[in-house]
């Protein structure tokens, strides 16, 4: 199943939260980036009146957006939003295996009765974002075709379906966004150490170029405290160790499939499985508490 097959819940909270996602970044590199012209801008405010003006512009727009940045609450829409999705989807993924509470019935509409009022209580739990997600998907299913079509399949080809696109699809999410974390953190590390160079290199520019260009100190300093900003923004350290964690985990969990021989330990297997996915957007939420 990929993700056009999961529940239109799903989809509208993901688009949501990568929506949010967006806003809240942009706003905060427009800070940045206003911040960095503000420091330069200031160096000439002696000399040329207009950069006063300038100033003041500047000034106006950070504090607009530094207003809209607290009462948006992109970051918490964000972080609720991500949590609603994953919580749909592990789901959804359980149903689509019989796995409990989703167990095989006689009958196909006691599980989905089952299903279906988890999807009520989950949005009841979330019952403050019915305002933030979006429309686009609110008259699709929750329960798709492809879900149905799943959960019909033999017990063998749902688990090895259920390890080729759940699981070792998640290991493989959860192993590249742990590499991908690592190496932004360094070079945004290598960034504000060279800018560092950069804004002492300028200092001394008069002496070492014969080129007074030490009106970019200022600026070069907010550089620098922006990249280490950044970094704490998107916590590519914290990241990093987490998904490392998480990838070997479900490694061991992966090689728990040999002991999947009937449908009961097929559930067992999922639910173990999921709980390790959900721990993610677990912290998701509690990120969305302190934010």
């Amino acid at each position: 199943m990929n993700s056009d097959d999961l529940p239109a819940l799903y989809l509208s909270a993901d688009l949501a939260s990568n929506k949010s996602q967006k806003g809240y970044l942009l706003v905060l590199k427009a800070e940045f980036a206003l911040l960095v012209l503000l420091a330069l801008v200031g160096e000439f405010a002696g000399e040329i009146p207009a950069a006063k003006n300038v100033m003041v512009i500047f000034l106006i727009f950070l504090f607009g957006l530094l207003v809209y940045r607290f009462f948006s609450k992109l970051d918490r829409k964000w972080y609720a939003c991500r949590a609603l999705a994953e919580s749909v989807k592990t789901s959804a993924w359980k149903f689509a295996m019989r796995s409990h509470p989703y167990d095989d019935h006689s009958i196909v509409q006691v599980p989905t009765k089952n299903f279906l009022n988890s999807l009520i209580e989950i949005r009841k739990d979330n019952d403050f974002l019915g305002h933030e997600l979006d429309a686009k998907y609110s008259d699709g299913d929750q329960i798709s075709d492809k879900m149905l079509e799943v959960r019909k399949l033999p017990f063998e080809e749902r688990l090895d379906l259920y390890l080729s696109s759940r699981v070792k699809g998640q290991r493989t999410w959860y192993a590249t966004k742990a590499a991908d974390n690592a190496k932004k953190r360094k070079f945004w590390f290598c960034f504000a150490v060279f800018c560092y160079a950069l804004a002492s290199a300028s200092m001394l520019s008069k002496d070492l170029i014969e080129s007074d260009v030490s009106f970019l100190f200022s600026g070069l300093l907010v550089l620098v405290t922006s990249s280490f900003a950044w970094i704490q923004v998107k916590r590519f350290g914290e990241l990093s160790a987490s998904y490392t964690l998480t990838a070997h985990e479900i490694g061991s969990i992966q090689g728990r499939s040999v002991d999947v021989t009937d449908e009961n330990s097929l559930s067992e297997f999922v639910n173990a499985a999921e709980f390790a996915f959900s721990r993610e957007h677990t912290q998701w939420a509690a990120r969305r508490d302190f934010s």
